[in-house]
């Protein structure tokens, strides 16, 4: 199912057992009228050969209009059509390098299937 921007995303904030898996995350806020676009980084698709099997990872980047929005290194965003992205590293804010002006800010997300 495609998402239509803009968009409302979940932000779900977790953690991390003792064995490196994900806990349950609790909703802890929405980013608002949000836009995607595949990361610019091999064409948004790597694939990575593990043992047995395949992985292939996707990669997208959010923007985020709110630059006040609190979404950190390691939350779960969730869009519209149920799909959970893991949050790759700090949100880092869009900046006009004519004016200075803050626009937003770019998060990085990745999925495994």
């Amino acid at each position: 199912m495609a998402v239509i921007p803009p968009f409302d995303a979940e932000i779900r904030r977790g953690g991390i057992d003792k064995y490196g898996d994900r806990v349950e995350a609790a909703v802890v806020g929405v980013a608002k009228r949000c836009d995607e676009w595949p990361s610019s980084d091999q064409g948004g698709i790597s694939a990575e050969t593990m043992t047995s099997y395949v992985a292939v990872t996707t990669r997208r980047t959010l923007w985020v209009p709110d630059i006040h929005t609190d979404i950190r290194a390691d939350d779960m965003i969730v869009y519209p059509d149920g799909s959970q992205w893991h949050v790759v590293g700090d949100p880092f804010p869009w900046v006009n390098t004519v004016t200075g002006n803050r626009w937003g800010l770019e998060v990085t997300l990745e999925r495994s299937h």
